[in-house]
């Protein structure tokens, strides 16, 4: 599996229509008009909101909301990831991934 580096974060981005735990399908009828993603935020790179005082804003399994076309694509074993920068996180979701 590959590993972010630096204030980079690794994640998963999500099929069209999921649900969070509390069994809320996620609208994507929305997210498509704004270029906007969902993803499992898998792991954190070393250096991410190494500068912000409060910690990380999301944590490895949170669900977020990135742009469309930030960050880099990659493939690992036929699932799609993306690596983004840590400012490209837009949105964290309260809901967890079921």
């Amino acid at each position: 599996m590959y590993r972010p580096l630096g204030p980079r974060i690794l994640i998963k981005p999500l099929a069209k229509e999921e649900r969070s735990t509390g069994g809320i399908i996620l609208d994507t009828g929305t997210m498509d008009k704004e270029n906007l993603e969902l993803a499992e935020v898998i792991e954190l790179g070393p250096l991410a909101y190494a500068d912000d005082e409060n910690g990380p804003w999301v944590n490895q399994k949170d669900l977020i909301l990135f742009q469309r076309y930030a960050g880099k694509k990659i493939e690992y074993k036929g699932t799609v990831y993306r690596i983004l920068a840590d400012h490209d996180v837009i949105a964290k979701l309260d809901e967890k991934r079921e």
